[in-house]
């Protein structure tokens, strides 16, 4: 368990910062909130074309030509949960993901925490490049999201609070993630989903064994997933561009504040 640090008034109260006049603090105030006005842009964009995607691959699956099938069907054993390591300080060279990696658009690596390698060292719930996860708990509107797993360039383990899907062979884990997607899919799953409140509810593994999903033909899902392919790289460049922007603002908010650059009114 971590230690609580705690710091003391009378201590806060003797650092020292640079003080501008109040003209120059409206003025750094006025720079940082353009920084911030370019980053929620960039946000709605990235927002807009999340929705666009999501759209075209209902749009495409809602066909009542597509034959239907039970997800069992698709896979190669039942879903498996994965395993909740306590988080350790430090790098230890082991990873577990966290909820938020699973997002509407699939996996993002964010919220890894470091855990024992003792304890992770050769455990089952290790992931592998291409696996497939889906959150098994989580509020209403995020339970049975899916991403499929890419290496985060350490071992990593998935929590107990996601379940790993082995599609057959001859089935793209990056297809059933678009599965998941579909908007029939997340009212089912969302309607199956137990709890006391909505801001936390579980599926079980026998919901996603048993749902039933549209299966177009190959030619077709060969498409969908090229569709995919390039919203996604559209989707990386929102990415790349808000980490850019959260850069220069913080080496903004440390020139401006620290006085190595003056924001004079009228300049």
């Amino acid at each position: 368990m971590s230690d609580t640090w705690n710091l003391k008034y009378s201590e806060f109260k003797k650092i020292e910062v640079n003080l501008p006049t109040l003209a120059e603090q409206h003025r750094i105030v006025e720079v940082l909130e353009e920084v911030d006005a370019q980053m929620q842009a960039v946000e709605a964009t990235e927002k807009k074309d999340s929705v666009s995607l999501l759209a075209a691959m209902a749009n495409r699956l809602s066909s009542p030509e597509h034959p239907r099938c039970s997800l069992k069907e698709l896979l190669n054993g039942r879903p498996r949960n994965g395993f909740s390591p306590t988080e350790v300080d430090g790098w230890t060279g082991f990873l577990v993901l966290g909820l938020g990696c699973l997002t509407p658009t699939g996996f993002v690596p964010r919220q890894l925490k470091s855990v024992s390698s003792d304890v992770a060292s050769g455990h089952s719930a290790t992931l592998s490049d291409g696996d497939l996860l889906v959150s098994r708990a989580n509020t209403r509107e995020l339970v049975g999201l899916a991403g499929t797993y890419r290496n985060v360039g350490a071992p990593c383990l998935y929590p107990d609070l996601m379940m790993r899907l082995t599609p057959k062979p001859g089935v793209s884990a990056e297809f059933l993630e678009i599965i998941f997607a579909l908007p029939e899919v997340r009212r089912r799953i969302q309607a199956l989903s137990q709890g006391t409140s909505d801001s936390m509810v579980k599926i079980t593994g026998d919901v996603v064994w048993n749902l039933e999903v549209p299966i177009p033909g190959s030619e077709e899902i060969n498409r969908l997933l090229l569709v995919r392919e390039a919203a996604l790289r559209r989707l990386k460049v929102h990415v790349h561009t808000k980490e850019k922007l959260l850069r220069e603002k913080k080496a903004l908010m440390d020139d401006l504040l620290n006085g190595k650059v003056r924001v004079l009114s009228g300049n």
